[in-house]
């Protein structure tokens, strides 16, 4: 954003000077600088939308490796409640 802010300005004052030699002075200066102001924001607003994107996907894949933690969990407590075989064939003896 600061980089094209003072590219526009740079860009009109050069043209103020060096072209125009003074006549249009500041005004082109103005301009440019708008137009700078105008190309920063508008990159930092795709520079924010892609790094809103990447923060979903990075949450929707945390989500789903979370969830797949919380099921590999609930089958490992499934898994401790079952009694053994041999076990079971205790209890029926009795």
């Amino acid at each position: 954003m600061v980089f094209s802010t003072f590219a526009g300005v740079w860009f009109g004052y050069w043209l103020d000077t060096d072209v125009f030699e003074g006549k249009t002075h500041p005004w082109l200066t103005i301009i440019f600088f708008l137009f700078g102001l105008a190309g920063g924001i508008r990159n930092l607003l795709i520079l924010s939308k892609r790094l809103k994107r990447k923060t979903e996907e990075w949450s929707r894949e945390e989500k789903e490796k979370s969830m797949e933690r919380a099921e590999k969990r609930a089958e490992e407590q499934r898994q401790w409640r079952k009694l053994p075989p041999e076990a079971e064939d205790d209890w029926d003896e009795d």
